[in-house]
């Protein structure tokens, strides 16, 4: 079986800030990091930590069976995770959208929980044109907490809602190792 968090929220409300504060706390953590055929973001200098560039020939050619996968074929390329990438004897960190967890959550063979990131709709527009001064805000209506009860309401028992507003990443790590201590100390 294997475990795993999966980090959701809106844009810059910090999931791969929670990610490397968790991977940095202890050895007990494995970062996910897909794969994809699309270019490296040259306005993310995170962009490589979190993706595994390759070819469509890649694609193409891998045996794996794909957990989850998203096509984006107006830009003309997809992301994806096989089960390569997770690791059975580490919790598996996964910073992933909801209709991407939707996907994962019906495999019988991982136990998941939700770590539910919400920030201030200012403060992430602020962080946001901090991060891409010339890119508008997204609404992310299909990243809200409201949307992920509507499609999956038998997770209540599975879910962690952290609020980051005027926290540091440290304190937000400490928050997620103290609600699901039960789930990461078994």
């Amino acid at each position: 079986m294997y475990k795993v968090i999966c980090i959701i929220g809106k844009s810059g409300v910090g999931k791969d800030t929670l990610a490397k504060e968790l991977m940095n706390s202890n050895n007990k953590f494995h970062f996910i990091k897909s794969y994809t055929t699309r270019e490296v973001r040259k306005n993310d200098p995170e962009d490589i930590k979190t993706h595994t560039f390759v070819s469509e020939k890649f694609r193409n050619e891998t045996k794996e069976e794909v957990l989850v996968e998203y096509i984006n074929e107006q830009k003309g390329y997809c992301s994806w995770v096989d089960k390569t990438l997770f690791d059975r004897d580490k919790i598996n960190l996964y910073v992933i959208d909801i209709d991407a967890f939707i996907k994962l959550n019906k495999r019988k063979d991982m136990d998941i929980r939700v770590v539910y990131l919400q920030l201030s709709e200012i403060e992430r527009e602020r962080r946001y044109k901090n991060r891409n001064k010339e890119i508008k805000v997204p609404r992310d209506k299909h990243l809200s907490l409201e949307y992920l009860m509507v499609k999956q309401p038998e997770i209540n028992n599975k879910i962690t809602v952290i609020n980051t507003n005027q926290k540091t990443p440290s304190q937000i790590k400490d928050d997620v190792l103290k609600e699901l201590s039960s789930f990461i100390n078994v």
